[in-house]
């Protein structure tokens, strides 16, 4: 399977907070972040795909869907203040709503857009900050 084959094994194994038995990527660009989180000093702790963050899905209305971010993440700013992010990682394309788009497109755009604003909202009751990350 796709999803099952981006395997990361942490160096600095107390940092990660989550299931070390199951640290799966789904793209070579979250492995890419993954690494930096691992190595990079002012990081205390991470998890990938840490919680689900309900939502209200555009496309049925009367339905509340599960948004799972990538990343949890608390680090030490500059100043030594604790910092806590929400991070997700998303190809550019999937944040825009070009005009030749198709009808997928345009849905997933409209959801992504949801779940967005759920984690943002989310992320401020956690004393954290959302973020998109693009290549």
């Amino acid at each position: 399977m796709k999803t099952d084959r981006y395997l990361f094994k942490p160096v600095n194994r107390s940092r990660y907070t989550g299931d070390l038995s199951y640290l799966r990527a789904r793209s070579s660009w979250e492995i890419t972040f993954m690494e930096h989180l691992d190595l990079h000093p002012a990081v205390m702790c991470w998890n990938y795909e840490p919680f689900f963050i309900p939502y209200l899905n555009p496309l049925w209305p009367d339905r509340v869907s599960k948004y799972l971010p990538d990343f949890w993440v608390e680090c030490s700013g500059r100043g030594g203040e604790e910092m806590k992010f929400i991070v997700e990682i998303k190809p550019a394309k999937h944040l825009v709503l070009a005009a030749t788009a198709g009808q997928d497109e345009r849905f997933r755009y409209i959801v992504n857009q949801a779940k967005f604003k759920a984690a943002r909202s989310f992320a401020v009751q956690q004393g954290a900050t959302f973020r998109i990350l693009t290549r």
